[in-house]
């Protein structure tokens, strides 16, 4: 495609604004050759990294019960949709580096990967404000907590509701992506044309990213005001803790001593894991940003193609959004011992099964053994 059919261009997708972005690499002498040989490992290393850390917090939360917490159970959601993210997302990137003037998978595909890639997108934005709001109701209003089974089939029919409206969300995408001179694009022709791109361009904007920022941050306030109000809340997890517990309101310091502890160390977990879901949503937020203007700037202005600085930023915006899907499992690890534990056993589980046991394991198995002979 030649400069100036990039310039005029306004209904193609993000992926055709990608490869105009790549033809005027190409003016400044960058070979194609070399470009594709550096997509390539960066997406392989994205890739590889999202399967692999994604498919470790999957096979945790699911194989281990105590890891099936109502947090983990969203957080399960949206490694679900990240996997399928790295598995349909990434290699259509790589098959569009390779290939870039010939769509090689087919049209089927091309519909299902944009729709699959969006609707997973959708499904960690909106898995992520339900997060908020139930991370709300437990710090802000305990109280108001329902009974264990009703939490967990609350929880199921939420995140059910974040793939059904992500799927409602994604779904125009169906009917406009097309193969078009052999390429995998959007045609808005007779489906409301530029206008209709740039309407369902802004409807999709503000459900996907101004929607869920501001219940997502309106909720963080409210929970971070909470946190930083340590004695009423202690005082308040005590007495919770009495009444789980079945502990009787005496006077007796060893009990209140005891329940005062447990407060303690339950106000701190909370804020480890409000910790932990506030650096989630911040790498994702930054992640995506540069991606969303990107597509704004791509659906209501004519894209300087040309010039280099705008075209390093398209594929950087592109890269980071990707990036976004396989940062979580190395957050989750540092900032939950559990999950890190978790992590390392099932890699210790899958190293056994094998035949190849970890040598941390042997290790240990000697230490132990020296600890109890000695």
């Amino acid at each position: 495609m030649s400069s100036e059919d990039c310039a005029t261009q306004t209904n193609d997708s993000l992926s055709e604004d990608l490869r105009c972005a790549d033809n005027s690499q190409d003016e400044v002498s960058v070979s194609p050759v070399e470009k594709v040989a550096v997509f390539s490992v960066i997406y392989g290393i994205i890739v590889l990294v999202a399967v692999v850390g994604n498919g470790f917090v999957c096979i945790v939360i699911t194989r281990r019960k105590d890891m099936r917490t109502l947090t983990n159970l969203f957080l399960l959601n949206m490694s679900i949709s990240d996997l399928l993210s790295a598995l349909f997302a990434i290699p259509s990137l790589m098959s569009d580096q390779i290939s870039p003037n010939e769509w090689p998978l087919g049209g089927f595909m091309c519909r299902a990967v944009r729709v699959i890639s969006s609707i997973s997108v959708s499904v960690s934005v909106y898995t992520m404000m339900v997060l908020a709001v139930e991370r709300y109701q437990a710090i802000v209003n305990p109280f108001t907590v329902r009974a264990s089974r009703k939490k967990v089939r609350r929880t199921v029919i939420l995140m059910v509701l974040t793939w059904l409206v992500s799927f409602a969300i994604a779904s125009p995408q169906a009917f406009v992506v097309t193969i078009q001179n052999k390429r995998c694009v959007e045609d808005w022709t007779g489906k409301g044309g530029i206008l209709g791109n740039r309407i369902y361009t802004v409807v999709a904007f503000i459900l996907l990213f101004v929607l869920p920022i501001l219940v997502i941050g309106s909720s963080y306030i409210m929970i971070i005001r909470t946190l930083w109000q340590p004695e009423p809340s202690l005082s308040d997890d005590a007495t919770t803790a009495r009444s789980v517990r079945g502990l009787s309101s005496t006077n007796n310091q060893p009990s209140y001593n005891a329940n005062r502890a447990y407060a303690i160390r339950r106000a701190k977990k909370k804020r480890k894991t409000t910790y932990m879901l506030l650096t989630v949503i911040a790498t994702f937020l930054t992640c995506m940003l540069p991606f969303q203007v990107t597509i704004l700037l791509q659906a209501f202005m004519e894209l300087p193609f040309q010039t280099v600085g705008f075209s390093v930023f398209v594929n950087f915006s592109f890269v980071l959004a990707l990036c976004s899907m396989a940062c979580n499992p190395f957050i989750y690890s540092f900032f939950s011992d559990k999950f890190r534990k978790a992590f390392v056993d099932v890699f210790r589980c899958r190293c056994e099964e094998d035949g190849q046991q970890a040598p941390t394991t042997s290790v240990m198995l000697v230490s132990s053994t020296m600890l109890q002979t000695g």
